[in-house]
């Protein structure tokens, strides 16, 4: 039984390392421009001649805006699930900028709904 198992490791180990010798795979240098993206002339990525990478996958910037960056939110805590007419909250809540731009303007679509006062 032993004999049988000793010698059927090493027919199984080489066809398992001509089956991972054949895998195909699609590379590059690594090197990007200094807007973090590169240019694939063989389009192997399926993106066109121009693509980023820059910590994810490959992907294109649309209109400039890389979809992975992160993007301003504001975090309500305390969000109330309903309010009755005339009743008011105050909201605990926390911005938080990536952009730079740390202006916060509260507003409201349907003031007969829901209004906003100055202070926010």
């Amino acid at each position: 039984m032993r004999r049988k198992i000793r010698r059927l490791w090493l027919p199984i180990l080489v066809i398992f390392m001509i089956l991972m010798g054949s895998v195909q795979v699609f590379a590059h240098s690594g090197r990007t421009d200094g807007s973090g993206g590169h240019r694939d002339n063989n389009n192997a990525s399926g993106l066109g001649s121009y693509h980023f990478h820059h910590g994810v996958g490959p992907h294109l910037h649309n209109d400039g805006i890389c979809p992975y960056s992160p993007k301003d939110t504001i975090k309500v805590n305390n969000m109330p699930n309903s309010l009755v007419v005339g009743e008011f909250a105050d909201l605990d809540w926390v911005v938080t900028y990536y952009s730079g731009n740390d202006d916060v303007e509260w507003s409201s679509s349907d003031s007969s709904i829901i209004s906003v006062t100055e202070s926010g």
